[in-house]
């Protein structure tokens, strides 16, 4: 059974920041239009298979069951719940952050 997938306010929020951010200031809208696709790519395999991806080093988000994948230069932070059927993505993140802290 396919799980669902929901993306939370912030990691909208987040993506469309860097969408923007790669599209306007860097102005090269064929990476943000990439990271786009890659990201929904992503998410359907997450449907099928929602712990493709490993756990978070950090101690306190492991035991919280959080895992991570990166796209491009951004780490995309999920949470599966196998009771719901569901895969809850938290936030992104740009790869040289500390995004650890940051959750």
């Amino acid at each position: 059974m396919a799980f669902d997938i929901f993306v939370t306010e912030a990691a909208h929020e987040d993506l469309e920041e860097a969408l923007g951010y790669i599209a306007g200031d860097l102005a090269n809208p064929g990476a943000a239009k990439n990271l786009l696709d890659e990201t929904q790519a992503v998410y359907e395999q997450l449907k099928d298979f929602p712990m493709l991806y490993e756990c978070c080093h950090d101690l306190r988000l492991h035991n919280l069951g959080y895992r991570k994948v990166v796209i491009g230069n951004f780490v995309m932070v999920y949470h599966p719940m196998e009771t719901e059927q569901r895969v809850y993505i938290l936030r992104f993140f740009y790869g040289g952050r500390d995004y650890e802290k940051l959750i």
